[in-house]
């Protein structure tokens, strides 16, 4: 029994007019400067000059890059909510996606605070072992290490301050579902949102909290001691939680997750302000018990 071969399709090129050429990309005839298919650049426009190839290739996609960075920081700034808004509405080529805002004011962050030395997610030992919940099972277990190895303290704290310095880089991201987990209980009681919306949030929360800090070190932390040196009130640390510029940290961050909460969420006022509260105290427990698992997995990976 004899088959026929299927016909195979074939490509005609389309009939050109003497002002029309081939888009080199799709086949499809053009005669404007983009093709209306495709969008490719008309061949018979492009030039191979160095200086085309640096405008082109470097210079845009630069400003390109920059563009979207200042507009993701503008709007995570001035309007609370509204990345994560816009992410859930399907906006995606005007900002950064949420983890790439994330992960760059991230990394900003911890350079800034290596040259300002300011110690915030990258906990020093000291901290560890004497300013927080967990303190007593920590200095316990850093006597017994350094009794049974014969190392000097000063040695072994600057060692384990390098370390966690290291593993706080990436182990700053369990503190997202940690987060995001705490806004799903807190908005149970509202209509069901998916799960990957409480994640961009907490997302551009902590987004936004790295900024915080960077600003709180000069508009907050200075301004603060200064009034309490004035008044002969000394603070215990900068920006610690149970000190007068972290109330006052506390009520800059509570009061934007109020309106970020209000905007993402549509809810009430009184509703977002009371949720906006919690999320806050939230905030620092969760940075409490990331502190806890900093100088566990330091620890054992000395």
């Amino acid at each position: 029994m004899q088959t026929r071969d299927r016909e195979q399709p074939t490509f005609t090129p389309p009939v050109l007019t003497a002002l029309q050429e081939q888009c080199v990309t799709c086949g499809n005839a053009v005669d404007t400067p983009f093709c209306a298919q495709c969008g490719e650049k008309r061949a018979s426009d492009r030039t191979y000059s160095l200086w085309t190839f640096f405008k082109d290739h470097v210079v845009e996609s630069v400003l390109s890059f920059d563009g979207r960075i200042i507009r993701t920081l503008t709007t995570l700034l001035r309007k609370p909510g509204e990345l994560t808004r816009e992410f859930m509405r399907g906006v995606r080529l005007p900002y950064l996606a949420p983890l790439q805002c994330f992960l760059l004011l991230n990394l900003g962050f911890f350079v800034w605070s290596s040259w300002a030395g300011m110690r915030i997610y990258d906990t020093p030992l000291w901290v560890h072992m004497n300013a927080q919940p967990y303190s007593r099972v920590a200095t316990a277990m850093v006597r017994g290490y350094l009794g049974s190895h014969q190392i000097a303290e000063p040695v072994y704290h600057a060692r384990f301050n390098a370390i966690g310095a290291a593993q706080a880089r990436s182990l700053v991201l369990v503190m997202i579902p940690a987060f995001a987990a705490a806004a799903a209980l807190i908005m149970l009681r509202r209509r069901r949102a998916p799960l990957v919306q409480h994640l961009v949030f907490a997302l551009h929360t902590y987004s936004f909290v790295f900024i915080l800090m960077v600003a709180a070190r000069y508009l907050i932390y200075y301004p603060l001691n200064v009034a309490l040196d004035h008044f002969g009130v000394a603070g215990n640390g900068p920006l610690g939680h149970d000190t007068p510029d972290g109330i006052a940290l506390l009520a800059v961050l509570t009061t934007y997750l109020a309106l970020s909460l209000r905007r993402v969420y549509d809810i009430g006022w009184a509703r977002a302000g009371s949720s906006g509260v919690a999320l806050g105290m939230i905030f620092f427990i969760v940075l409490q018990l990331y502190r806890a698992l900093l100088f566990f997995v330091t620890f054992y990976s000395m």
